[in-house]
């Protein structure tokens, strides 16, 4: 499969495509308004030509968690020396649940763009990540805390 260059804050993930563990809930409420790091426990990367396969976490060690910056209406991944951000293009409560999507053009010079969803619990902070480009699809599940 050739590398994804979908959305900044995703371009990784074809290259190393799984998040290390962090988990649960922080008690903070999740509404939309505090500041939120997200860790992707599992990760699964679909195409049409192979379906679906689980990707394995020590392929992505140096990305961990998503920092979710309601101020700045972004998300991207911490540590990490590249600025891979995207814009939160829209923010709003369902049934329970935040949903936080955006879209982005990807890389200069590279094919690639699309979009993402990130949908989290507003009890527990848990979460569903999808993340859709060229040819190639993302669907991870971890937890969310508010930042610090």
């Amino acid at each position: 499969m050739k590398p994804v260059a979908l959305l900044p804050l995703f371009v990784c993930l074809s290259a190393a495509p799984s998040f290390a563990a962090s988990g649960g809930a922080s008690g903070a409420p999740f509404d939309g308004k505090t500041n939120l790091v997200c860790t992707v426990q599992q990760l699964f990367e679909c195409d049409s030509y192979a379906g679906c396969r689980a990707v394995g976490e020590d392929v992505a060690f140096p990305i961990r968690h998503l920092d979710v910056d309601v101020g700045k209406r972004t998300i991207r991944i911490e540590h990490l020396d590249a600025d891979l951000t995207s814009p939160i293009n829209t923010s709003e409560v369902v049934q329970g649940k935040l949903l936080l999507q955006g879209t982005d053009s990807g890389i200069k010079g590279e094919t690639g763009g699309g979009g993402y969803t990130l949908l989290i619990n507003q009890t527990y902070g848990n979460m569903i990540l999808t993340v859709a480009g060229h040819d190639v699809a993302f669907v991870g599940m971890g937890a969310c805390i508010a930042k610090r």
